[in-house]
């Protein structure tokens, strides 16, 4: 990407900026006060650079678009043009005071979006990175979140992991210990539950023990049902003479219940409906003073639309145009009598003091020449007093229409206004209508429900007061006092088999068996899921130690450190230094043993020494070389070819002790980029610079000025 122009109105502190940079290739941009040329902070240096990551993202580098506006503005324009291989593109952006903004982008002349969102993602198409990555590829700024030489190593590792998109791996690691987490306590839990099954086998009975039981108690229940046998052929004519008495009795009584239900239900039904009726009368009763009132708010609006539009063939705003053109015309008019008027009465004022003499010629006459000539003069004045009198009426007449057709504009602008509220009228009356026409339906189908209702439970009483219910319950209650004693007979010998008492110890041996079935079955069950759980603890354990600190994240970093390390050395290299940067992943404790850590080793003609005990110009170089190499991996990861480049006081520390260290960077910097932006307040760098962009902070503005080929002086 290479800049071409930058265009400012009411930006920040700019007023009006056009910089044409299609030819700048290594610029410094410098800051002065107009009144105080020694003072540069505060002048608009970085705002300059912020316009071009405004008008590429939408943003600025504190993420915020409040403030953008130039204190005293209405809104802010900023315009950018770029190159992106043979691709020429213009930015347009603009943001009020209150909020509101827009965009447009420009593809090779051709307009190719006028939205926000199109802008941004085309932006996003072509250069291929986001504002995040363009701050780390492109725009350099001194002690920045991405400074390695600052930091700390873990602060280190967690720019690593973030510039190479290693959440990923932070997340698989959170995963892995909370599954890991979970899958130790399903474990626990299900030692819990195999120790109580068990505890719970341990109070059971043994399967031989029951299995001895069932023996005993089926052999006992054998003999009591072959006896049962014997005494059931006794009984069975009387059992089943008083099973078909007790059907019949059933279904008598069966019957009895449900149409008594049936009844019941008829009657709430009928109750109900009665109810639902009075419900709906009160509903329309209710209604019927709302559709009235309806009724008369419609026939008022129609009322009012109509007296408003008489002629809704002419448009009132148009005669009142032409009656105001009229009016203008005679008032013109009006003007010009007035001053013929004034002319012809200063001429017979004129007449009337030359005496004898003509006042065409100034020649001696005779009183009747004279007289004639005022004469004259009167006339005219009379003339055109008659035509200013009829003018004036015109004036009058066409004022009197004017405000009359005025009138009836504004009255129309009302018939909108009242149409619409008519039209919510009328959906409110049909509405209410709809509804209580509803009402009455529900009433007309209430009514005949009831009416079949009623109908229907008069037969049912009538069908029931039919059944002689007595002379059926004494038949059965007959055949039941005979069935009765046979039937206590049979049961003080059926006593004395004790077949119920077998047959509750049978069941209690039947349970106890199913129960220790289902305790071995769940025995089984919950120690195959306990194998399942404990495969998947020691599963998502080594997933941890796989995501953990020593596991990829620490192959990825090895192996992105030696990258790093490979491309500072090489710009190192060609910015002619004596130095080469190491990045040492581990370190000696004092016990003996190795920890994990990110230190910064610097070699200066071979010997180690602390990066700390370098100067501020050596430092620089430094940590420029390793930015660099950050910004080509990130960049060579994106496909992206970077050619600018914007540092924002990353030099600042190449003073006058450190002019040859300056030298260098600058000529690395010229030959490795087509395009470099330099902000500094360092005299030094001013020096070694042709051309500057010269930001004047006047009292409540900045003007900025490109120059090419002047040094400035120290």
């Amino acid at each position: 990407m290479l800049l071409k122009r930058l265009c400012l109105r009411d930006f920040i502190i700019f007023k009006e900026v056009n910089l044409d940079l299609s030819d700048v290739k290594l610029v410094s941009v410098i800051g002065q006060f107009a009144a105080d040329q020694r003072r540069s902070n505060g002048s608009g240096k970085t705002a300059l650079l912020e316009a071009v990551r405004y008008a590429l993202f939408d943003q600025t580098r504190s993420k915020q678009k409040m403030g953008i506006v130039r204190s005293g503005a209405d809104n802010c324009v900023v315009e950018l043009e770029f190159t992106v291989g043979s691709r020429h593109f213009k930015i347009y952006r603009s943001r009020t005071k209150t909020g509101t903004s827009a965009a447009k982008i420009w593809i090779d002349g051709r307009i190719a979006g006028d939205k926000i969102s199109v802008v941004n993602r085309t932006v996003d198409e072509y250069l291929g990175i986001d504002s995040d990555l363009f701050d780390l590829i492109y725009f350099f700024k001194q002690r920045d979140q991405f400074g390695f030489t600052e930091a700390t190593p873990s602060e280190r590792k967690s720019v690593l992991g973030r510039l190479f998109r290693m959440a990923h791996i932070d997340k698989c690691l959170e995963i892995s210990k909370i599954r890991y987490s979970d899958a130790c306590d399903s474990l626990q839990r299900s030692d819990g539950i195999i120790s109580s099954i068990n505890e719970d086998l341990k109070e059971s009975p043994s399967l031989d023990e029951i299995e001895e039981s069932l023996l005993d108690a089926s052999e006992v229940v054998s003999r009591a049902l072959l006896l049962d046998d014997l005494y059931g052929a006794t009984l069975s004519d009387l059992y089943l003479d008083r099973q078909q008495f007790s059907e019949c009795m059933n279904i008598f009584n069966d019957e009895v219940a449900a149409k008594s239900i049936e009844s019941d239900d008829l009657y709430s039904n009928i109750q109900e409906l009665s109810s639902t009726i009075a419900e709906n009368q009160v509903l329309i009763q209710k209604n019927a003073p709302l559709l009235d009132s309806l009724n008369e708010q419609r026939g008022a609006l129609k009322d009012e639309i109509s007296d408003l539009i008489v002629d809704d063939s002419v448009d009132p705003k148009i005669v009142s145009g032409c009656l105001q053109e009229t009016l203008t015309g005679l008032v013109s008019k009006k003007g010009s009598i007035e001053i013929a008027l004034a002319k012809a009465s200063s001429s017979l004022e004129l007449d009337a003091t030359m005496g004898s003499n003509c006042p065409t010629c100034h020649q001696f006459v005779t009183v009747d020449h004279i007289e004639s000539i005022i004469s004259d003069a009167n006339s005219d004045i009379d003339v055109l007093s008659g035509q200013l009198n009829k003018i004036e009426q015109q004036i009058n007449t066409v004022e009197s229409d004017i405000q009359l057709d005025q009138s009836k504009a504004a009255g129309l602008e009302k018939v909108p206004t009242l149409q619409s509220e008519l039209k919510q009228v009328e959906s409110h009356l049909d509405t209410v209508s709809q509804q209580q026409q509803s009402y009455f339906d529900l009433i007309d189908k209430a009514d005949d429900d009831r009416t079949k209702a009623i109908s229907t439970h008069s037969a049912l009483v009538t069908h029931l007061s039919n059944f002689d219910i007595g002379a059926v319950r004494k038949k059965i209650q007959s055949v039941q006092e005979a069935l009765g004693r046979i039937i206590l007979n049979t049961e003080s010998q059926w006593r004395d088999l004790d077949v119920t008492g077998s047959q509750l110890f049978l069941a209690e041996c039947e349970s106890s068996l199913a129960n220790l079935n289902k305790l071995t079955a769940a025995l089984e069950k919950a120690t195959k899921n306990r194998d399942l759980i404990d495969c998947d603890s020691r599963i998502y354990n080594h997933l941890a130690d796989i995501f953990g600190k020593n596991g990829v994240r620490a192959i990825m970093i090895e192996n992105i450190i030696g990258v790093i390390e490979q491309f500072a050395n090489e710009i190192l290299a060609q910015m002619q230094t004596r130095f080469i940067v190491s990045l040492r992943t581990q370190k000696e404790t004092k016990a003996g043993d190795h920890r994990e850590t990110l230190d910064i080793v610097v070699y200066d003609n071979g010997f180690e020494k602390p990066f700390e005990n370098y100067s501020g110009g050596e430092q620089t170089l430094i940590n420029l070389a390793l930015r660099l190499s950050l910004s080509r991996i990130v960049s060579s990861m994106h496909g992206i070819e970077v050619q600018s480049l914007f540092l924002d006081e990353v030099l600042a520390a190449l003073d006058d002790v450190n002019r040859e260290e300056a030298v260098k960077v600058v000529s690395f910097l010229a030959k490795s980029f087509e395009q470099v932006f330099v902000i500094s307040h360092t005299d030094e760098i001013k020096n070694i610079i042709d051309s500057s962009i010269i930001i004047k902070r006047n009292e409540n503005y900045s003007e900025v000025e490109l120059t090419h080929g002047q040094k400035q002086s120290s």
